[in-house]
């Protein structure tokens, strides 16, 4: 008994093969420049061997929205703007093999959104601290040198003067400082109103002896040389006082400026030299 064994070959091949991609009638072959195969098995000309491609998601694209997001002080919308160039030349350029063109696009606006805004930070905090440097840097002169203090001073003093500083020097009662290891220092200060006068006068807790060590002593209120610059409370328009304020410092121990520190932001410094 003879068998016979069929095989699938398809249509039969024509005298002129159609052009390559051309189906079947009944749409279950496909010609493939040399010969048909079946539909579920059909090759692309792009090289994938079975079937169209998935398209995936670009890579790049997903880091640059991610980074976009993150932004990491600025850094991370720097990458996320290259990436995201970087992602949609590659998808442009992939014939659809690749998707997240909106996802590169999103991070590359959002990218430049957070690199302009880390620029503006940057200059803000720039100005900032060049503005708080220069506040806070104090005004140093010599001695015998008037400072004009009317821009940090709400109490209507104008400027302020230290002529000396002196020590040991005795107390109101005339004697040198009774506790042992101490001593009195006294600066010689004169102080000017403004147009307005000083309802109050010169505050003493502003004023303060500074050391090479880093500390500084305020102003003794009782204890004080005469004449004593505390007893003006009020002072004209435009008019001065002058007086000393003592210090109570360490025996021994050379001070080297005085400080009249009447906000946080400005201070005005007089260098002793000894």
């Amino acid at each position: 008994m003879r068998r016979t064994l069929f095989r699938v070959t398809g249509p039969p091949s024509p005298p002129n093969p159609p052009p390559q991609g051309q189906y079947s009638p009944d749409g279950r072959w496909w010609w493939n420049g040399q010969q048909w195969v079946p539909v579920q098995q059909q090759p692309l000309t792009s090289g994938y061997p079975y079937g169209a491609p998935i398209p995936r998601t670009n890579g790049l694209a997903i880091a640059s929205l991610v980074l976009s997001l993150l932004w990491l002080a600025g850094l991370g919308s720097i990458l996320a703007v290259i990436f995201g160039i970087k992602a949609r030349n590659s998808i442009a350029r992939s014939q659809g093999r690749e998707t997240g063109d909106g996802l590169a696009l999103a991070g590359l606006i959002v990218g430049i959104m957070g690199f302009l805004g880390a620029v503006l930070s940057y200059g803000v905090l720039i100005v900032a601290t060049h503005t708080l440097n220069t506040l806070t840097t104090p005004q140093a002169v010599a001695l015998g040198h008037s400072l004009n203090v009317s821009a940090s001073d709400s109490a209507g003093i104008r400027t302020v003067n230290v002529y000396s500083v002196s020590d040991p020097v005795t107390g109101a009662n005339g004697q040198p400082n009774p506790s042992a290891g101490r001593e009195y220092a006294a600066a010689d200060v004169q102080v000017c109103a403004t147009s307005s006068g000083s309802q109050t006068g010169p505050d003493a807790l502003f004023f303060h002896l500074l050391f090479r060590d880093g500390q500084s002593v305020g102003v003794d209120p009782i204890d004080t040389k005469l004449p004593s610059l505390l007893i003006f409370s009020g002072i004209g328009a435009n008019q001065c006082v002058r007086g000393y304020l003592t210090f109570e410092i360490a025996a021994g121990t050379v001070p080297t400026t005085l400080q009249y520190w009447p906000d946080p932001f400005h201070k005005y410094e007089w260098m002793l030299t000894r």
